[in-house]
């Protein structure tokens, strides 16, 4: 599948409609290439599609596709946070980055390091209050 889609890796496509083209036909050439092992390959498709005008629809099919690639990469942890960053942007139609923003300020706001400590200080608010 790789091998049949790797026109649409080159930025130099010929057209503008070819350029539109590309938006839809390179998330699947960076599936093949993650799941042919061409790890170095896939990324510089994904940066390809991160960098271009139609990123903002992409989110979901993009944090699939960044988890998959670090799994691949025997990234687990980074895999997993990639998925959870995704999943939270795709239902608030908001960016990665913008959850990862957010995220950050609370985390310096309420004095955590991550988000295992962010789930422990919200479970304490869920615990019914001591009298």
């Amino acid at each position: 599948m790789a091998d049949a889609l790797e026109y649409w890796r080159d930025e130099t496509v010929p057209d503008s409609r070819s350029r539109l083209d590309a938006a839809l036909w390179r998330p699947l050439l960076a599936e093949g290439l993650i799941g042919s092992g061409q790890a170095d390959r896939a990324a510089a498709v994904l940066g390809q599609l991160r960098g271009g005008d139609q990123a903002g629809y992409l989110q979901p099919a993009l944090a699939w596709l960044d988890g998959w690639l670090a799994e691949r990469q025997g990234a687990p942890d980074q895999a997993r946070e990639i998925y959870q960053h995704g999943e939270i942007a795709a239902e608030l139609f908001i960016s990665r980055k913008a959850v990862e923003y957010h995220l950050g300020n609370i985390y310096a706001k309420c004095g955590l390091r991550g988000r295992q400590e962010l789930r422990r200080f919200v479970e304490q608010w869920r615990q019914p209050a001591a009298v």
